[in-house]
């Protein structure tokens, strides 16, 4: 477990005898930014494996580029979506919010004068 600022700081990732399969998995990979991606792809040996974990929906990286929400749309990698939210529960309707403000949809309940301290 690393972040991928210390791994950019080490040694770049190459095949070794003993290990010939590399894998390499990226949490959060919808925070990555299009310069860090661009070190991560060329800090690593052709032959390692990514697997790009995270959320294309989330909100954008601060630096420039969307790399994670680009690789999804351009259906050229292949992916898996995962439809099952285990963080919140049901009954607090974020997970639903949440698919209705992508859509770009308000929810009722969130509209002006809905909310109430």
């Amino acid at each position: 477990t690393s972040t991928i600022a210390k791994l950019l700081r080490e040694d770049p990732i190459e095949p070794s005898v003993d290990k010939t399969n590399h894998l390499l998995v990226i949490d959060e990979a919808g925070m990555i930014d299009l310069p860090t991606m661009y070190r991560l792809v060329n800090h690593i040996h052709p032959s390692v494996r990514l697997i790009f974990t995270g959320d294309p929906d989330q909100l954008p990286p601060i630096g420039c580029g969307k790399v994670l929400a680009d690789i999804v749309e351009a259906k050229t990698v292949a992916n898996t979506m995962l439809d099952i939210v285990k963080r919140q529960e049901g009954s607090t309707g974020i997970p639903e919010y949440s698919k209705l403000i992508n859509q770009g949809a308000m929810p009722e309940q969130l509209s002006t004068g809905a909310i109430h301290f």
